[in-house]
Formats: structure tokens, sequence, C-alpha cells
């Protein structure tokens, strides 16, 4: 049986899905390997996130489940785009808008696009907007909570050395995504990245 281009049946649908998911994947690993200054492997994308080579063991996750969180993150992210605004005029560094987790403030959720000038400019170049700040708003990141709690679990599992949890949620119509790490491991990407003179941080 040949199945159309649209085919709605059980089989071409996660087939489709599939090829999302690798497409959004690979969009992924590009971000974060330029932003670690890590050569990208040569070839097609490697589809388990485990094998790639970097100081984080990541979490890719596309399509429904991310819808959730993003959803939310815009909601935040909207609600207080006038204090970002006028937040990002002060500043030297191209501020750039994270919020700390409910009930776990040590975790931040971010912009993927963020992430190489964050890791750059951490502290110095993050708003970060607090759990208490939410409450006030009504806005309490829940889902993104959650997400986190799902993807940082499984990449636990996954991993075969010691590294530190990355998760990222990437949505269906944009090729940006939601990254989510502790404080930290920024701070820890922050130290290696090597600085102008070519030395690594102590």
């Amino acid at each position: 049986m040949r199945h159309e281009r649209l085919c709605d049946c059980s089989h071409c649908i996660g087939k489709r899905n599939r090829a999302s998911g690798l497409r959004k994947q690979r969009d992924a690993q590009k971000v974060l390997y330029r932003a670690l200054e890590v050569p990208m492997p040569e070839g097609p994308a490697i589809a388990h996130e485990e094998t790639w080579d970097l100081p984080i063991a990541v979490e890719v996750k596309s399509g429904k489940q991310v819808h959730a969180a993003w959803a939310r993150w815009r909601a935040i992210e909207d609600d207080h785009q006038l204090w970002l605004n006028g937040a990002a005029r002060r500043s030297a560094y191209g501020i750039h808008f994270v919020v700390a987790i409910a009930d776990n403030p040590t975790v931040v959720a971010f912009r993927l696009s963020s992430f190489a000038s964050l890791i750059d400019n951490w502290p110095l170049g993050a708003m970060i907007l607090e759990t208490s700040c939410l409450h006030g708003s009504k806005i309490v990141p829940k889902p993104i909570a959650t997400f986190w709690n799902r993807g940082s679990s499984q990449a636990q599992r996954n991993q075969s050395a010691n590294k530190p949890v990355a998760v990222v949620g990437m949505p269906r119509g944009t090729t940006d995504g939601l990254l989510i790490m502790h404080q930290s491991t920024i701070q820890q990407l922050h130290n290696r990245i090597p600085k102008q003179q070519g030395d690594f941080a102590e």
C-alpha cells in the first residue's frame, strides 16, 4: 500500500513525528555546541543526546509535551515585557529574561537563543524573576517545573557520566526553545569558557 504525503494512518503520523523530533533535536544541538564552543560532529545528527560531546547531560523534548511549559513561559514573558525592556536599557550586558522555578529557585528557565550570551555575561546579563514575583502576578510556572522534573530525571538515567543536567523544550512553530538548568550549572559553564586572552577562568 502506497501512503500519501499527508496520510493520517498511525504509521505515517509516527514517522512524521519522529522526523520532526529529529529536526528539533538538531536545532537544539547546534545552539548548544555553538554556545559551549564545542566543534559540531560531522555527518547526520546524532540521535541520542547521551552521545553528545558536551559538559552537560541534555534531554531534548519537542511536540505536545512541550506545549504547556512553552505557553506558560510566553505568558510570563509577556506579563513582564515592560520591566524587561527597562532593565535592558539600563544594562551594558544585553540583559536576558530568566525565571526561577516555583518551589526550586536554584533551577532557572530561559530562552535557548539567549544561552551563549547568558553564560558569557553571567550573572550580570540575567534579569532573574524570583518565585515571589510570579506569585504576585498569579503566574506560577508549574508546567515548567513539571517539564523540568520529568526531563531532568530522564537525562540523569540516560547518562553514564555524572554531568550537570539540562532540559530543552523545542515547541512547534519556532526555531527557539526553552532551556532549563541549575544556576550553579550556568556558573560552571561561564567559568569554563575561554577568556579573551585565551585562558580559562579559575
